[in-house]
């Protein structure tokens, strides 16, 4: 994808107490079409 057509989100999303709720998040992020990257941090 060229760099002028890329942005980059931040979300925040509440309601994450583990890694597995975080994998679920990603997992579904990660499927959309337009997504080329998805980094979560539980811990903030």
């Amino acid at each position: 994808m060229p760099d002028e057509t890329r942005r980059k989100i931040i979300l925040s999303i509440t309601g994450m107490t583990c890694d597995s709720c975080a994998d679920t998040i990603e997992r579904g992020l990660s499927s959309m079409p337009g997504v080329s990257r998805v980094n979560i941090n539980p811990a903030s």
